[in-house]
């Protein structure tokens, strides 16, 4: 889109002028925030289909393979997960059990909501930024967020790093958003 933009009598200069303008009003902060979510889900998809090419796509090995474990244990109405004390973090189990129920034991699927999840923190992160600092901010945190390779691998693997990530953000977000009141 800023391809086309900027192919038309420098259009694309007071595009990037508008996306990095102090003064931050409701449509710049949806474009800003399309614009981070959709670079991040680009590069996400990417990474999900050079991912499948592992031989550990679909065999899940150590801590995934444990997570994995739990949640079918609770898909399959064991509420606590079994017998056992489970000896890691208790959410994420929870939340693959959801997708069991939902959609079935799809690694692509599994990979996938993981990597969507990522892709939103990108725009929390973009949010954060410039509810603390100012839409350049926001923008240039945004966009490095979306590009940031351990972010990308941890969010690849079925461990709890993408969905702790989200809710650390969300609740971040949330305290900014309410003292800004």
């Amino acid at each position: 889109m800023l391809g086309i933009v900027l192919s038309r009598e420098n259009r694309g200069l007071r595009v990037l002028g508008f996306l990095f303008s102090d003064e931050f009003s409701d449509m710049k902060g949806l474009f800003g925030l399309l614009a981070v979510v959709g670079v991040a889900l680009a590069l996400r998809l990417v990474y999900l289909f050079q991912l499948k090419g592992s031989p550990f796509f679909d065999v899940p090995i150590v801590d995934e393979k444990t997570y994995l474990e739990q949640a079918q244990k609770i898909a399959s109405g064991e509420l606590l997960g079994g017998n056992k004390p489970f000896w890691q973090t208790p959410l994420y189990p929870y939340f693959l059990a959801l997708l069991y129920r939902l959609f079935g034991r799809d690694f692509l699927f599994l990979r996938g909501a993981s990597l969507v999840l990522g892709a939103l923190s990108c725009g929390l992160v973009f949010l954060i930024g410039r509810e603390a600092f100012g839409s350049s901010v926001g923008l240039l945190a945004g966009f490095m967020a979306a590009a940031y390779g351990p972010f990308l691998f941890f969010e690849g693997m079925l461990l709890p790093t993408a969905l702790g990530t989200f809710l650390a953000l969300v609740v971040v977000w949330l305290a900014l958003w309410a003292g800004g009141r």
